[in-house]
């Protein structure tokens, strides 16, 4: 049989088998070759929570955001196996991160407050949402957070110019820095 005579056999038998439900039965056959996701465990929880780092870097945001969301749900599902909570802990705070660069402080802060839930010494996590408390004029929690922050690290990078901004903005006193005697002095 010449070649064009085989193409336009070949043809006709596909749609043959189209209009006969062959089209179902490929569509079984393709379904059944694609593999389910791979079970959860530490390793891809780390994994995509460095995929999501760099996203970020990237200023891919929502990608970024969907890398921290799922290494925080799969943390979640590894129950006692999953990693320690301070990287679940980072995970929440570098969405948190992700949302008030796209404007979202409600989301950003909530992501905050669960990053510090977990480790309530996550000093950069405090700085963050101290900065966000900032921005949306909340300066009585920033100033709370700020002395928190100061508590734990008196040279956080930062620490002292947001806590200026806080004050010229209305914040309460200084937080004071303890010396071991129970007094202190101003940290900024």
């Amino acid at each position: 049989m010449p070649r064009n005579r085989k193409k336009k056999a070949a043809g006709a038998a596909a749609d043959a088998a189209t209009r006969n439900g062959g089209a179902q039965q490929a569509a079984a056959a393709a379904a059944s070759t694609i593999k389910a996701p791979p079970p959860p465990s530490a390793e891809r929880a780390e994994k995509l929570k460095t995929m999501g780092g760099k996203a970020f870097k990237a200023q891919q945001y929502e990608v970024a955001m969907t890398c921290y969301t799922r290494a925080i749900d799969m943390a979640e599902a590894l129950g006692s196996a999953a990693p320690p909570a301070p990287f679940t802990a980072a995970c929440h705070m570098n969405l948190g991160t992700c949302c008030a660069k796209m404007g979202d402080d409600d989301a950003a802060l909530a992501q905050f407050d669960a990053a510090i839930a977990l480790d309530a010494s996550y000093t950069k996590a405090l700085f963050r949402r101290a900065s966000t408390l900032h921005r949306v004029a909340r300066t009585a929690d920033a100033m709370d957070d700020l002395k928190r922050l100061i508590a734990l690290d008196r040279e956080f990078p930062g620490a002292r110019s947001l806590l200026k901004r806080v004050l010229e903005d209305g914040g309460a006193a200084a937080p004071q820095a303890s010396n071991g005697g129970g007094g202190g002095t101003a940290a900024a």
